[in-house]
């Protein structure tokens, strides 16, 4: 009875570790946070700006072409993201960095697009 005991809770450790490495966060995309989880405002984060707005634009039905993944690139390596400690400066970077991409990487149908989609959303003043 032990035995069974034991082997079943090291089959529900084994189970519980495997989906815990399987769901962590990929390379890109890691977070840091401070030692108080309440304390929202002193977490900085470490997150792939590229990959991120990639994810985001194929989900509104918009593909790059590889000049404009090239010029995304660019614009990324403009921000500092985790440099950034207060929710303002974090949200007013993220609105400088979305304009930046919406005027320098979308082609003028690209953006119609999303314009529309935003219309159609409700939020009429672009961000």
């Amino acid at each position: 009875m032990k035995k069974r005991m034991l082997f079943f809770l090291v089959i529900a450790l084994a189970i519980g570790l495997s989906s815990c490495s399987q769901s962590s966060k990929s390379q890109g995309a890691k977070e840091v946070t401070t030692e108080n989880p309440e304390n929202k405002e002193g977490q900085a984060r470490d997150i792939d700006v590229v990959a991120r707005a990639n994810d985001q634009f194929n989900k509104m039905g918009i593909t790059l072409d590889e000049a404009q993944q090239a010029k995304l690139q660019e614009i990324a390596a403009k921000y500092d993201f985790a440099g950034v400690t207060s929710k303002e400066e974090r949200r007013a970077m993220r609105q400088d960095f979305q304009k930046d991409l919406y005027n320098n990487v979308l082609t003028p149908e690209q953006q119609a697009a999303l314009d529309g989609m935003r219309e159609s959303r409700g939020n009429k003043d672009g961000n």
